[in-house]
């Protein structure tokens, strides 16, 4: 069975079956898979993605642009092979298919990021956040695309530190300086003016 392991957090890397396709800088084929992964809870019309992608051309070349890069894009994921498919396509929509045999860090990320009361699964859930989403990646020229990353980095850094604080309040509350420390070393990795993780290092 064809597997994707694909890698949102820090920079963009996607494999298929142990072979990397592609690590970092990606062109418009890999943002389009990057966007559908990443908002795969519903389908996209392609119109909107046409507008999203090539927002200077005309509407008749966006669309056509987009033929091509999922073209290319089913051929390099062998989309073809794999059962079910990576993507769920009609005449006017695109859909990643979440049922499909994939790994995807930000998934694992957002069904942890929640579970305030599951300490552990809390930690674990942190531990995917290893850089903002595709970062340093360039795939995309689009302002309309770079707009929606960079709302989609703010809520997930916010998601993050967040669980951080509630991991830090809990290490304090059992006296574990080593969790305490670690976990405020994290926080101000991620948010390096934020006073109460200096403060709780400080009591670590």
């Amino acid at each position: 069975m064809t597997h994707l392991k694909i890698t949102l957090l820090g920079p963009f890397r996607i494999e298929r079956d142990g072979t990397l396709l592609v690590e970092g800088t990606a062109g418009k084929p890999w943002a389009l898979l990057a966007y559908l992964v990443a908002e795969a809870e519903r389908p996209h019309a392609r119109e909107r993605l046409a507008a999203l992608f090539w927002p200077d051309q005309p509407e008749q070349n966006a669309r056509q642009n987009l033929r091509w890069a999922l073209a290319r894009l089913r051929r390099a994921i062998g989309d073809a092979e794999a059962d079910p498919s990576f993507l769920l396509i009609s005449r006017d929509q695109l859909q990643f298919n979440s049922a499909s045999s994939c790994s995807v860090d930000l998934w694992e990320l957002q069904a942890g990021i929640t579970a305030e009361d599951d300490l552990p699964t809390l930690s674990t859930a942190v531990e995917r956040y290893r850089g903002e989403l595709l970062a340093d990646s360039g795939i995309s020229e689009s302002d309309l695309f770079e707009n929606w990353l960079a709302a989609q980095r703010i809520r997930l850094q916010r998601q993050v530190i967040a669980a951080l604080a509630r991991l830090v309040a809990a290490a304090e509350q059992n006296s574990d300086a080593m969790c305490l420390e670690g976990y405020a070393q994290r926080w101000l990795a991620i948010e390096p003016w934020a006073e109460p993780a200096y403060r709780a290092l400080k009591r670590a």
